[in-house]
C-alpha cells in the first residue's frame, strides 16, 4: 500500500508531461469522462460511504487538459458532476500518486485555500489513487466528511481495498478494448462483485440481516481450509479458539440485533492447526428506512503486528534492565575505588567508568550480540596510549565474549594495562606486552599476559583491586584458575574460563554447622563488580555473606552446606532466571529478596508474589530495611 503523505509542506509533482499525457488519452479510449453512471462504479462507492461512516463519496477521474476533474461515480452531491482543477483535492493524489489525508482542510496548508472548503463544505478529506494497468494515474477514490476528522490507519486500508476494486474494473476494460480492438462496457453482476472482493488481502465475508454468513471470499478459504457447506449460517465457529468463542458470539450477535458496528480481536485457526489473531469488524448495509438487510464483515491478520509489539515491550524491558544494570556497575566502581586523594580518586573512577563506556560501546556496535575480544584489548591499551605495535604483541583467534562477561573482562584488562602502563613493563623504554590466548579444547578460553621489561619490575607489596577483580571474575564468576607469577622483568598472568557450567544440585535441608553469632545471608549475584560491592556493604552492615555465587549451581551448593538467615538473588544469572532455587529456599524455610535491574520478576509462583524486590542501583537504606526484615522474618520461623 503507498504510504499517506506527512501534512504540511508544498505538493510537489511527480506526474511529468508526458506520464499525463498518456493518462489523458487512457481516459478517452476508455470513455471514462462525460458519460453516465455506472453500477459498478456506483456500488464502490456506496460501500465506501458506508463502511467508512461518510456523507460523501466519489469515483473521480482528473482531466489536466480539460482543467477539470470529473465524478464518474458520486454519493452524497447531489446533481454535482464535475468542478474545475482549483475546486479539486483529487489531483493532489494524482499528482502524488499517493494516498491523500486531510484532517482538517482549513488547518491544512496543502488545501485550505481551496475553494471547496469554503463553497463545497469539504472539511475532511481520505483519496486514494486509481492506477491503470500501465501505473498510470487517472484519478481518485475517495471520501469527504463535512467536519473534522481523525482517519485512522483503518479506514485508509479499506479505502484502498476499494479502490483495488475500481482499478479492477478499469483493468477489465483496457483488457477487453485490447483483445476486442472496440469499446465495450463490462456490466458487473452482484456475482461479479463477489469475484471482485474476494482478491482483497482480508478474509472477507457477507451475513445477511440476523448474521447468518451467505458468502466468504477466497482468502478465507484458502486460511481456514474449510469450505462454503462447512462454514455456511454460523459454521465460522468451527474454526474459534475455544478460549475466546464464547465472547466473540456473545459480542457480535449483540451486533446483529442492535445494528452497532462490530469490532473485535480473536484467534482463528488455519488450514495448517495453528492460530493466528485477526482485528475483525463489520458494518451493516442499510436500506432506505435505516434497517440493516446485510453485513459486510473483515478479518484483518495482526498476528505480526501483535508479535512485533510483544518484541518491542519485551526490548523496552531489556533496555531498563541494562540501564539499571549498567547504573549498579558503575555505583560498584565508585564503592570501591581507592586512592591517596580527592584528585587521585576522580582519575581512578574516571579511567574505570570509561572502561566500562568502551566496553558498552563495543558491545553496542554489535546489536549486544557480543564484543571482540581483540578489539576490547586494542581499545583499553590505546586509551593508555599502550598500543605502540613496537611494543605490544597480541596474538589469538577470532573470539566474541558474551555480553554479560564482556564488560567484566573490559575491567580486567583496564586493571592490567593500568598497571602495565603505570608501573609494569609499559611504564619504561624497552618494555614489552604479549597477550596471546587460545582455545586448549572444548571452547574454554585460555589467555596469557606477559610483561617483559629490562629495567625489572618490583612485585607490589600486597594485591590491588586489579588482582582481587581478576580472582571475583576468573574464579567466582566463571569458575576459572589463574595463575599470577611477579617475575623481576614483570607480571605473567595466566587463567582460563571453562565454557561449560558445574553441574547442577539440589538443595540439602541438613545444616553442616553451628550459627557463629551474625546472620549469613546468601548473595547471588553473576557481575563480578556488583557482587564485590554487595558483598563488602552486606559485611559492614552487620552480616556474614555466604558467597557470592555466581552461578544457580554455585549457589545451591552453598545453600546446601551452610545455614542460611535470608538470601539476596540476582533475578537473571546469565539469563538464566533465580525463580527456582528461590522456590526452594523459601520451601525450606529461608526468607528470599531479589535484586534485579528489571521492574519485575516475571513468572514468579503464586507463593513468591510478595517476596522484596530491590532495585538496582541498590541504595544502603533499602539494602539494609531487606537484611533486617529478612532475618527478623528468620527468628520467627
Amino acid at each position: 500500500m503507498n504510504r499517506p503523505r506527512p501534512a504540511g509542506g508544498e505538493d510537489k509533482i511527480t506526474i511529468d508531461a508526458n506520464r499525463r499525457a498518456l493518462a489523458a488519452q487512457g481516459l478517452r479510449d476508455l470513455a471514462l469522462l462525460d458519460t453516465p453512471p455506472e453500477e459498478v462504479f456506483d456500488r464502490i462507492t456506496r460501500l465506501a460511504a458506508r463502511l467508512l461512516d461518510a456523507p460523501v463519496a466519489l469515483v473521480t477521474f482528473v482531466d489536466f487538459e480539460g482543467d477539470r476533474q470529473f465524478f464518474k461515480s458520486r454519493f452524497g452531491v447531489g446533481d454535482l458532476s464535475q468542478t474545475p482543477l482549483t475546486h479539486s483535492f483529487c489531483q493532489l493524489v494524482v499528482k502524488t500518486e499517493a494516498p491523500l489525508i486531510v484532517s482538517d482542510a482549513q488547518h491544512d496548508p496543502r488545501v485550505s485555500d481551496n475553494p471547496a472548503v469554503s463553497e463545497l463544505g469539504v472539511s475532511a478529506y481520505l483519496g486514494a489513487p486509481l492506477l491503470s494497468l500501465e501505473q498510470l494515474p487517472l484519478g481518485a477514490l475517495c471520501v469527504i466528511d463535512r467536519k473534522p476528522r481523525a482517519w485512522t490507519g483503518l479506514d485508509l486500508e479499506l479505502l484502498a481495498d476499494l479502490a483495488q476494486l475500481a482499478q479492477r474494473e478499469i483493468g477489465f476494460r483496457q483488457e477487453f478494448r485490447r483483445r476486442q480492438g472496440a469499446e465495450a462496457r463490462l456490466g458487473v453482476s452482484e456475482a461479479d462483485f463477489a469475484m471482485l472482493a474476494a482478491s482483497i488481502p482480508q478474509l472477507a465475508w457477507m451475513a445477511d440481516a440476523q448474521g447468518s454468513i451467505f458468502w466468504y471470499n477466497q482468502r478465507w478459504f484458502e486460511f481456514t481450509g474449510k469450505t462454503m457447506a462447512d462454514m455456511k449460517g454460523w459454521g465460522w465457529r468451527s474454526v474459534h479458539h475455544p478460549d475466546h468463542e464464547a465472547a466473540v458470539v456473545a459480542k457480535i450477535s449483540r451486533c446483529f440485533e442492535t445494528g452497532e458496528d462490530w469490532e473485535d480481536t480473536f484467534p482463528l485457526r488455519g488450514a495448517d492447526g495453528k492460530y493466528r489473531w485477526f482485528l475483525s469488524r463489520a458494518k451493516p448495509i442499510r436500506d432506505a428506512a435505516g434497517r440493516p438487510v446485510r453485513w459486510f464483515g473483515t478479518n484483518t491478520d495482526i498476528t505480526d503486528r501483535l508479535e512485533a509489539e510483544e518484541r518491542q515491550a519485551l526490548l523496552t524491558r531489556e533496555i531498563d534492565h541494562r540501564a539499571k544494570n549498567a547504573l549498579a556497575v558503575a555505583q560498584a566502581v565508585v564503592r570501591l575505588s581507592k586512592a591517596d586523594d580527592a584528585q587521585s580518586l576522580k582519575q581512578v573512577i574516571e579511567a574505570r567508568v570509561s572502561s566500562l563506556a568502551r566496553a558498552h560501546r563495543l558491545l553496542a556496535d554489535s546489536r549486544w550480540e557480543g564484543a571482540d575480544l581483540r578489539q576490547l584489548l586494542r581499545e583499553e591499551l590505546a586509551a593508555f596510549g599502550g598500543e605502540d605495535p613496537g611494543r605490544v604483541t597480541l596474538n589469538g583467534p577470532h573470539i566474541l565474549l558474551r555480553a554479560a562477561t564482556a564488560q567484566s573482562i573490559a575491567l580486567v584488562f583496564h586493571e592490567l594495562s593500568t598497571n602495565a602502563v603505570k608501573h609494569g613493563a609499559l611504564s619504561a623504554p624497552g618494555g614489552k606486552l604479549e597477550v596471546t590466548w587460545d582455545d586448549p579444547g572444548g571452547g574454554d578460553l585460555r589467555m596469557t599476559w606477559l610483561e617483559d621489561s629490562p629495567l625489572g619490575i618490583k612485585a607490589p607489596e600486597r594485591s590491588g583491586f586489579g588482582t582481587t577483580l581478576l580472582e571475583q571474575i576468573v574464579q567466582r564468576q566463571f569458575g576459572g584458575s589463574m595463575d599470577n607469577d611477579w617475575t623481576p622483568r614483570g607480571l605473567h598472568c595466566r587463567f582460563t574460563i571453562p565454557a561449560t557450567a558445574v553441574p547442577s544440585f539440589e538443595v540439602s535441608p541438613a545444616r553442616a554447622d553451628e550459627r557463629t553469632g551474625r546472620a549469613s545471608i546468601l548473595l547471588l549475584e553473576d557481575d563480578s563488580l556488583i557482587a564485590m560491592d554487595m558483598e563488602d556493604r552486606i559485611r559492614k552492615l552487620g552480616y556474614k555473606v555466604i558467597g557470592p555465587a555466581a552461578t544457580l549451581q554455585e549457589a545451591r551448593k552453598l545453600a546446601g552446606a551452610t545455614p542460611l538467615d535470608g538470601a539476596v538473588l540476582d533475578g537473571n544469572i546469565d539469563g538464566e532466571t533465580s525463580v527456582g532455587l528461590a522456590g526452594e529456599l523459601a520451601e525450606a524455610g529461608i526468607p528470599i529478596t531479589f535484586c534485579t535491574g528489571y521492574e519485575r520478576i516475571e513468572d514468579l509462583p503464586e507463593r513468591l508474589q510478595s517476596t522484596p524486590i530491590l532495585r538496582k542501583p541498590v541504595s544502603e537504606a533499602a539494602l539494609a530495611g531487606a537484611l533486617a526484615a529478612m532475618t527478623a522474618q528468620r527468628l520467627r520461623v
